[in-house]
């Protein structure tokens, strides 16, 4: 185990899973004053998304600066998905 003492939400199965729970509880309080970014439609989509984000945010569009950012990482999980069975599974039973 890599922490002894705190930080379980970055490697406990149930803590992972329990993100779409934790999500649907804050979209139902706050609708839509909450803005969802997915981490691929941003590398892949770079400049419709900050675009998104600037404008939900109310703030005008500055360029993003600074080395490309690296889409080698997309799909990066699925040569473990054999691995990953408990937690696809608790992301099947928590909705996802």
């Amino acid at each position: 185990m890599r922490y002894r003492t705190g930080n379980t939400h970055a490697h406990d199965l149930e803590h992972i899973a329990g993100y779409r729970s934790l999500m649907a509880h804050w979209r139902s309080l706050y609708g839509d004053r909450i803005l969802e970014v997915r981490y691929e439609d941003l590398l892949v989509e770079t400049e419709r998304e900050t675009a998104r984000i600037f404008a939900f945010c109310g703030v005008p569009e500055i360029p993003i600066a600074g080395p490309d950012l690296n889409r080698d990482g997309i799909g990066g999980w699925k040569p473990y998905a054999d691995h990953l069975g408990p937690l696809l599974e608790r992301f099947r039973d928590r909705g996802g």
